[in-house]
């Protein structure tokens, strides 16, 4: 029924072959025109409208992205130790393995503090932690209501 057909790409000019097979797959799939372009113009086509398409949508992804939330202030804790690194109850330097405090070459006036607003009384708090926006962070006082207050530790 169908027959091979010659015919000439629009876009670079070549030739190229319209096999059987094609316009039996074309009329399957309901095309309404033939072919203009050669198979390689075609694929050409293709991948550019792809990465178009790919860009467009990084694009409109990024534009609906919602802004990234701002960052806390730093604040600086001051030290705790003195100058020399001596700890209370006397002795100083050393610092073998074990023991209490912190580890070696941190000191708790080390970390940074963020500043940030109480999530129940609207203040500002100091933690020790970067505080996430999808959960809320209490100042000393509140936290303390919440929790209740701690026992000794031993």
């Amino acid at each position: 029924m169908f027959q091979d057909r010659n015919m000439t790409c629009i876009e670079c000019g070549a030739a190229f072959v319209y096999t059987a097979d094609d316009q039996e797959y074309h009329q399957k799939k309901c095309y309404g025109t033939e072919p203009k372009r050669c198979p390689e113009c075609r694929e050409a086509r293709r991948r550019q409208a792809r990465k178009s398409t790919r860009a467009a949508q990084l694009a409109a992804a990024a534009a609906a992205a919602p802004p990234p939330p701002p960052v806390p202030a730093r604040v600086e804790r001051p030290r705790a130790f003195s100058s020399e690194g001596a700890r209370p109850g006397g002795g100083g330097g050393g610092g073998g393995g074990g023991g209490w405090g912190p580890p070696r070459g941190r000191g708790p006036g080390d970390r940074p503090l963020f500043e940030t607003t109480c999530g129940a009384c609207g203040g500002k708090a100091q933690v020790p932690f970067e505080p996430k926006q999808d959960r809320p962070v209490y100042c000393r006082d509140c936290f303390v209501k919440m929790k209740g207050p701690r026992g000794p530790r031993f």
